[in-house]
């Protein structure tokens, strides 16, 4: 614990039985190709006793090893070379201070938030990827499905982030914006719930709209305006999902004389 030898420090294939504490280590290089360890690897930033995880010019090389526990704190810096490819690690704990009056103990939802800021750090190249992937593999088979996309999530803004392509990249914010890749569909709902008030709105407004709506006999005879608004949220429901015919009497509908209210 804060050994500070200035060389690389290598123990690729090294089998160990307990724990190795690496807090505060400042190193040029460490390397763990293929090394088994059976306990806890600790790599404590300042909030747990250490000061700097090897400095972040250095070369940190989990690749093909095996690790009993990778213990972490909240402020960990992990070096922008750092590999974690086919790591296999059993368990994970990021270690964050009890906080608010009344301290509450943090959750694995907070332990997965500090994880993918230290993951954003890493260098975003193949090996870089690899790291979100051994991770949110981690996650996924002990069950936590929502901890398992939130990894997901970070390493697909991350490929957006290194994205060069002027049309993928738009079409990648797109899916961000709609469902956040696939791992938010509450987005999804929102942005569909406002599409279809947005289209009751341009409906009630539209003339054609409301020529529809007063020749509509009200089910609820006392209630015409919720009736009214009522049926325009059906329409707007109707036109968003063209392969399902609610009311055929919606079809005749087409906007012919309002270009824009037949565009939307």
């Amino acid at each position: 614990r804060n050994f500070n030898p200035n060389v690389p420090i290598c123990l690729s294939l090294t089998k160990v039985g307990g724990a190795i504490d690496l807090s505060g280590l400042d190193a040029n290089d460490l390397v763990l190709r293929g090394a088994e360890i059976e306990g806890a690897v600790l790599l404590y930033g300042k909030d747990q006793g250490g000061f700097k995880t090897i400095n972040d010019a250095a070369n940190f090389d989990l690749t093909y090893s095996k690790i009993g526990s990778l213990r972490l704190s909240r402020d960990t810096p992990f070096p922008r070379k750092t590999i974690f490819r086919g790591t296999q690690i059993s368990d994970v704990r990021v270690e964050i201070p009890l906080q608010g009056p009344l301290f509450s103990i943090p959750t694995v939802l907070d332990e997965t938030i500090a994880l993918t800021s230290m993951l954003d750090r890493v260098d975003f190249n193949s090996s870089g990827r690899e790291s979100y992937r051994v991770f949110r593999k981690h996650y996924s088979n002990l069950g936590y499905k929502r901890s398992s996309n939130m990894i997901s999530l970070a390493e697909e803004k991350q490929v957006t982030k290194h994205t060069n392509n002027s049309f993928t990249w738009v079409a990648r914010i797109a899916r961000s914006a709609f469902g956040g890749y696939g791992f938010r569909s509450e987005l999804t709902v929102l942005w569909a719930v406002g599409f279809i008030m947005t289209g009751a709105f341009v409906f009630c407004k539209s003339g054609e709209g409301s020529r529809f709506l007063r020749h509509q006999e009200p089910t609820w005879r006392t209630q015409k305006s919720a009736w009214d608004i009522f049926n325009a949220v059906v329409f707007s429901f109707d036109r968003l999902i063209p392969i399902i015919s609610i009311n055929s009497e919606h079809g005749k509908v087409q906007f012919q004389s309002e270009p824009w209210t037949r565009f939307y």
